[in-house]
This record gives structure tokens, C-alpha cells and sequence, in this order.
């Protein structure tokens, strides 16, 4: 079965979709910023920009959240060793924990998943091949970068991550028909999974790239035309207006 993660391109008539590559990328990386760097009302705003671009892309929310819920065990061992180590001496404290350290830790897991859901939103409404473009564009004026050869790279990592992913779900299947799960020792699963799946990506990634080859595949490709929109550039400043008010309202009302 093919792979129908949240980080794959889904086809679908929605004004998130039909948004130009180059401002959607600079959307992720402002609402990114904000929301790993920023105070906590900017996350919290980069989080309901988020859920709003989401909403409004019209990707299947449960396939979303599926594909999302591999990253909670991560996200509760950032609280709890937050919870541990974070808070510093002195304070209040619920046994081996420190409340200070909890906050931090929750409001980094929240960061965190803000920044996954705005990666969801990206990849699910925009094409690889438009993701390489919009990487061109952002690369063509700097110097001594060769703009071509990383866009291309950057498009093919698009393209592979749901091959990688998918062939880790065949690889796990077999190995299940072939009753690996019945050993009680995890860390032979673990040897046996690891290295059967390295040698199907390897043979993968040698088949296309013959395939590639065979196909006179070149990094000096005739790049597509991108169009910045009305609505791109409304976009933007509606988004840029939210996260300025979401910075200035607080401390205006002080």
C-alpha cells in the first residue's frame, strides 16, 4: 500500500493549493521562526495560522493527525526530561519534577508541533517539482551556489522520503510474515529490520538512479514559470499583520 503520510503531496481545488511555492516556503519560515523562537502568543498565533491553513487546504484531517501521532512519544520525552532537568534548583516542585520545568517543556512540545503541522500543510498542498522551483528562485542570487544542482536535490528528497517510508512498510510486513515479531529480544528486531531495510534502499536508490540515467536526467533543466498572485501577496500580508499584532497587542496593553 502506498504511503499516506501528512508529508505527501495530495491533490486537492483549495486556495492553499493554488498559492504560489516561493510564498508559501516564506510563510513556513516566518510562521517557523515565530513559533520556535518567538513568545509564547506568537506560537500560539503561528499555531492558529496552522490549523487555519489546514482547514482552508482541505487535506484529509485524519490522515493528518495519523500521520502526526509517531511524533508524541518524541514530544513526552522533551516534557519529561524538561520536567527533570529544566527547572533549576529552588522552586515548586511535584516529586521528582519541577513545575517550572514542565511549562518549558510542554510549551517546547508545542512549539515543536506547530512546526510539524506547518510542514504538513506545505508538503501536502505543494508539488516536488514546484518545491524545486521555488528552492531555484530563492537560490539564483547567491553567489557561488550552484542554485541548479541543490534544487534538484532538494526536489528528488521530496520525491524519495515516500518511497523510503513505504519500502520501511513492505520490509516491516515481510519480516512479519516471517515471524520476526515472535522474538522477545527487541534489539535483534531492531538489527534485523535495519539492515534488511538499508539493502532495499540501497537497490532502490540504484535503480533510479539508473532510471534517471538512462532517461538523460540533468540539473540544467528548463525551469518552470512561477506567478506570484494577488492572493499570494495577501496571504503574506495577512499573515505578517496577525503575527505583528499577536507581538504588539500585549505589551501596548501594558
Amino acid at each position: 500500500m502506498a504511503y499516506l503520510g501528512p508529508f505527501l503531496f495530495l491533490e486537492k481545488d483549495s486556495p492553499v493549493h493554488a498559492m504560489d511555492p516561493r510564498a508559501k516556503a516564506a510563510l513556513l519560515a516566518v510562521l517557523g521562526a515565530c513559533a520556535m523562537a518567538g513568545p509564547p502568543r506568537l506560537a500560539v498565533g503561528a499555531f492558529g495560522l496552522a490549523l487555519s491553513g489546514l482547514v482552508a487546504s482541505r487535506l484529509p484531517m485524519g490522515r493528518t493527525v495519523r500521520g502526526l501521532l509517531p511524533l508524541a512519544p518524541l514530544l513526552f520525552l522533551v516534557v519529561l526530561a524538561r520536567g527533570l532537568y529544566g527547572g533549576g534548583e529552588g522552586g515548586p516542585a511535584v516529586g521528582w519534577f519541577s513545575v517550572a520545568g514542565l511549562a518549558e517543556g510542554l510549551l517546547f512540545a508545542f512549539r515543536l508541533g506547530t512546526v510539524a503541522v506547518l510542514g504538513a500543510v506545505f508538503t501536502g498542498t505543494t508539488r516536488p517539482g514546484a518545491v524545486r522551483e521555488a528552492v531555484r528562485w530563492f537560490l539564483s542570487p547567491v553567489p557561488l551556489v550552484p542554485e541548479n544542482r541543490v534544487a534538484m536535490m532538494m526536489g528528488l528528497t521530496v520525491r524519495l522520503v515516500p518511497v523510503v517510508l513505504e519500502e520501511a512498510s513492505r520490509t516491516r510486513a515481510a519480516l512479519a510474515a516471517r515471524g520476526l515479531e515472535s522474538r522477545k529480544n527487541s534489539l535483534v528486531r531492531v538489527r534485523v529490520l535495519g539492515a534488511c531495510l538499508v539493502r532495499r534502499v540501497i537497490l532502490c536508490a540504484d535503480r533510479f538512479s539508473l532510471a534517471l540515467a538512462s532517461r538523460g536526467w540533468s540539473e540544467n533543466r528548463c525551469a518552470a514559470s512561477l506567478t506570484l498572485g494577488r492572493a499570494d501577496v495577501a496571504a503574506a500580508c495577512l499573515a505578517a499583520l496577525a503575527m505583528a499584532l499577536a507581538w504588539f497587542l500585549p505589551s501596548l496593553a501594558v
